[in-house]
């Protein structure tokens, strides 16, 4: 264990190093932005542009309000960066998941607006105090349209929007290279650990193909394209609804769950079920630390997977899931064990 600690720590530290020093986007032309924005809404005094600043307050949760400017100069296949710094106050969201203040690049066919194309580079919700926003947009083959908009959609509370940039950028060759080596030195660490795990189950082919499956799960969802990722989200959803409509009551709130996050749970709780059955022998300490490695690494490995991020959130849903796990073979064993002295 003490290898696999050292070469965890040390993985580590090369990824944040690389993630915090290597810029992933280079800015191949200026900023695409004029100083020419619209306002749409009844009231034109609930929209404001001052001093840079974009300025949004609504009262009325039925009517939305918009700031915005049409984008020129782009080209399909062309990467745009977008920055901006974004505060709110007392945002209280409307009934839909979009009914909040949100900052947009819309892209258009020429027949209606593409919402299932990347468009919001925040969506806001409470208060929040300055913070920056930045994202990274492909323009599609389809986009004969381009517009850039701060909205309050059905919504009431305070929006602003300041420092806003919209630049084509190209990707950094120095960063690419980077990447394929860092997820390349972190799939050996996995496979070495994964292989430690296998050789003490050799005579047990059961433990074998569980470890090989929570491992595969674990690996697949970390490494699964984002496209592809929230198109399975979508399809689950679309599958629950179905099934809620059949079994639950109307009048029962809409179900609150993620499915990426219930396969987040459900894995490492497998994984590490299976891994305290190998270390039954060792000290109760050691399988903890595994889940963190594997959690960890798992987390740091996506800075550097394309449309994925880092999230401190599915690591702790990650340890729940491992400590589920640990808990479920811990009580099993010691229930086993009062069982047989019977």
């Amino acid at each position: 264990m003490k290898v696999h600690f050292v070469g965890f720590v040390f993985l580590t530290l090369v990824t944040l190093f690389c993630h915090k020093w290597i810029e992933q986007y280079t800015a191949i032309g200026p900023d695409m932005l004029s100083g020419q924005w619209q306002v749409r809404a009844q009231d034109r005094y609930q929209g404001i542009i001052q001093n840079g600043i974009l300025s949004i307050e609504s009262k009325d949760p039925l009517k939305s309000i918009s700031i915005y400017q049409n984008v020129a100069g782009f080209k399909p296949g062309m990467l745009l960066r977008l920055c901006a710094d974004i505060s709110s106050e007392k945002v209280t969201p409307g009934l839909k998941p979009w009914n909040r203040a949100r900052l947009l690049l819309v892209q258009n066919d020429g027949k209606k607006d593409r919402w299932d194309f990347h468009h919001s580079l925040a969506v806001i919700e409470g208060s929040l105090k300055w913070k920056r926003f930045d994202d990274v947009f492909t323009v599609s083959l389809l986009t004969e349209k381009l517009q850039m908009v701060a909205q309050m959609s059905r919504c009431t509370g305070r929006f602003e929007v300041k420092n806003i940039s919209l630049v084509p950028v190209a990707v950094n060759s120095v960063y690419t290279w980077t990447a394929r080596v860092v997820l390349f030195i972190w799939a050996v660490f996995g496979l070495l650990v994964m292989g430690s795990f296998l050789v003490r189950v050799r005579d047990n082919r059961a433990l074998r193909v569980l470890m090989g499956l929570a491992f595969a799960g674990i690996i697949i969802g970390t490494t699964m394209p984002v496209g592809l990722k929230n198109q399975m989200i979508k399809d689950v959803k679309i599958g629950a609804e179905a099934v809620k409509e059949t079994v639950l009551p109307l009048d029962k709130q809409e179900l609150l769950w993620k499915p990426d996050k219930v396969g987040h749970f459900c894995f490492f709780a497998l994984f590490s079920c299976v891994m305290t059955l190998l270390m039954n022998h060792e000290s109760v300490f050691c399988i903890p630390v595994y889940v963190i490695m594997v959690a960890a690494g798992t987390e740091f490995a996506q800075m550097f997977i394309g449309g994925r991020t880092a999230s401190l959130g599915d690591f702790f849903i990650d340890m729940a899931g491992g400590a589920l796990g640990i808990m479920i073979c811990l009580i099993s064993g010691y229930l086993n064990k009062n069982i047989k002295k019977r």
